[in-house]
């Protein structure tokens, strides 16, 4: 099973979070800026992206391989 980062809304911000943790590792003022930097980690370390809209409804999500083997 891989990792998850999920980006979704927390009060006006938007949240980007690691499966298994409750706090955020980044927050953002729009989506976009969110989804940008959790796609860029998700490539790097081949995590599934789950971005969820307002209402609390799954937008899309994204597999990705790591860009790296690691040995």
């Amino acid at each position: 099973m891989s990792r998850m980062i999920v980006t979704v809304k927390r009060g006006k911000k938007w949240a980007n979070i690691l499966d298994g943790n409750y706090r955020s590792s980044s927050t953002h003022i729009t989506q976009e800026e969110a989804i940008d930097v959790a796609r860029q980690r998700a490539q790097q370390k081949g995590y599934e992206h789950v971005i969820y809209r307002n209402d609390g409804t799954i937008r899309e999500v994204n597999q990705y391989l790591p860009l790296t083997i690691q040995r």
